[in-house]
């Protein structure tokens, strides 16, 4: 019998087993490679666009310096020549108060001064307040410092910048929603200027919405390029700003390069983590630059800004650090109008953070258990009465006790004046449309936004509050306190109730005056 004998492992053989060891190594260290970037990707898309965080990132203090340094630069440029700040002084008597042609005093929003209380109000008796209890339109606090006046047409609201405002005892320590506030406003009014610059933004959005909505697959040149972008937003010192797109066509280090490829070939052999990434990154991405299109078209609804000054150096360079009395320079809407009338609107079906403590989300409540029904809350409002030269005021009391539908179109009746004589009937009509056909345009605008949700925000209407004048202007609407503006997916609902909300009472009153 012949035995078969073993056969010796070619050189060949040992080639191919050797070749497939390597590739079998190349591989698991290009997915090691690849998931370790996808994982640093994926925690810079979350510093660049995360739902429900702050809209400025409170943990990059550098970040909130060079915002106060770049509003500070355009607050100069702003004030110029004008040296003299004229103050409101808090000690004037009730008679001089009445008679003041300017109404800044009622700029002061009610989200940053704790308002003084106002006697009883009787609810069913909407003209029932003659008398001036409170200085602005939802009373002030003696702690909180006063809005001034910078001429001719400038409002100076006061701002706390200091790392973290003092916390009581109520909410405890961790109270994230109480720190950093001055600065949350102030980046603001500063992000939506700097969205205002980008000039392809309406573009860059519509070519990332196809992406989000593709499950299947992403363009190659579309990724890299969301890679770039990326990185350079998780910069830890970076402004998000329309810089990072327009150079994201710059060569990257090699190292990025690298890591890039790795991350492409693991997306190409269809591996779930770095899928799941991409998906993350790219829903990131889109949610940053529709963010940054929702600020653009939001512009020509708030006042316009111009910047910061610090009332004790107003005309000359200020570092951070030295800012003594910190006030943020915003157009007076008022100042058009001889005897303002103003109404302040507290809007959302809630007035606190997601984030915010229970007891304090607790205490938001009990104020006005109607504001998660109307979505809206009357913070308080002043009305010129021609017959007698004075103003009638309505203080933040008096809007807690609004408790019906009834209540509040009483209430905004009594705003618009509708039930005086012919005349002003017909002027409450015309300004009544006016004021829903800006209201329409808001409510247009909070319909298309969906990233940002605006806790503890207001709507402020002036008009014209005499009949004898014959260059009256038209009324204004702004949104204003933008202390609470969160990210939040699907953009602000509760607000968008309060508005429907408002229409609809807007429209019983114009039938009511059309009838009788």
């Amino acid at each position: 019998m012949n035995r078969t004998e073993p056969q010796t492992p070619s050189i060949a053989h040992f080639g191919t087993t050797a070749a497939l060891a390597l590739l079998l190594t190349a591989s698991k260290i290009v997915l090691w490679r690849a998931r370790s970037y996808a994982k640093y990707l994926e925690e810079q898309a979350t510093n660049v666009w995360s739902d429900g965080t702050p809209l400025l990132d409170l943990s990059h203090e550098e970040l909130h310096r060079c915002i106060i340094q770049k509003a500070l630069q355009r607050g100069i440029d702003t004030v110029g020549t004008i040296t003299q700040i004229n103050d409101l002084h808090y000690t004037s008597s009730k008679e001089d108060l009445l008679h003041r042609k300017s109404a800044n005093i009622y700029y002061q929003s009610s989200s940053s001064s704790e308002a003084s209380n106002g006697r009883d109000v009787d609810e069913n008796d909407c003209t029932s307040i003659t008398k001036c209890e409170a200085i602005q339109v939802g009373g002030i606090s003696n702690n909180k410092l006063p809005v001034l006046t910078l001429a001719p047409h400038f409002i100076l609201k006061p701002l706390r910048l200091s790392h973290k405002t003092q916390l009581g005892a109520r909410d405890g320590k961790n109270d994230k929603t109480k720190i950093y506030r001055g600065v949350r406003e102030l980046a603001f009014y500063e992000y939506v200027l700097e969205a205002a610059s980008w000039l392809a933004l309406e573009r860059l959005v519509s070519e990332l919405k196809p992406l989000v909505n593709d499950n299947e697959h992403i363009r190659i040149g579309a990724y890299i390029s969301l890679v770039r972008l990326l990185y350079r937003l998780g910069k830890p010192h970076h402004t998000m700003s329309h810089y990072n797109i327009s150079h994201i066509s710059v060569i990257p280090k090699s190292s990025q390069v690298v890591d890039e490829l790795c991350l492409l070939a693991a997306y190409q052999i269809g591996d779930q983590y770095t899928l799941s990434v991409i998906k993350s990154c790219i829903s990131s991405w889109y949610c940053f630059a529709k963010e940054q299109l929702d600020l653009m078209h939001m512009a020509e609804f708030i006042p316009p800004y111009s910047g910061l000054v610090d009332v004790k150096n107003p005309s000359q360079n200020t570092s951070v650090l030295s800012i003594q009395q910190p006030h943020l320079i915003l157009r007076d809407i008022t100042s058009s109008f001889i005897h303002p009338n103003i109404i302040d609107i507290k809007m959302g079906t809630q007035t606190y953070e997601p984030d915010a403590p229970k007891s304090k989300q607790l205490r938001e409540t009990q104020k006005y258990p109607m504001q998660s029904e109307f979505g809206f809350r009357i913070v308080g409002m002043r009305v010129y009465d021609p017959a007698t030269g004075n103003y009638r005021y309505w203080d933040k009391s008096f809007g807690t006790k609004l408790l019906t539908r009834r209540d509040c179109n009483c209430a905004l009746k009594a705003f618009f004046q509708c039930g005086k004589g012919s005349e002003m009937k017909s002027t409450s009509l015309n300004v009544v449309s006016y004021v829903a056909r800006e209201l329409i345009k808001i409510k247009e605008w909070l319909e298309y936004n969906t990233t940002l949700a605006f806790y503890a925000s207001s709507i402020l209407i002036a008009y014209e509050g005499s009949i004898c004048t014959d260059t009256a202007s038209n009324p204004v609407l702004k949104i204003i306190d933008f202390t609470h503006v969160c990210r939040r997916i699907g953009g602000d609902p509760g607000y968008i109730k309060g508005v429907e909300h408002i229409l609809s009472i807007l429209s019983e009153i114009t039938v009511e005056l059309n009838t009788s």
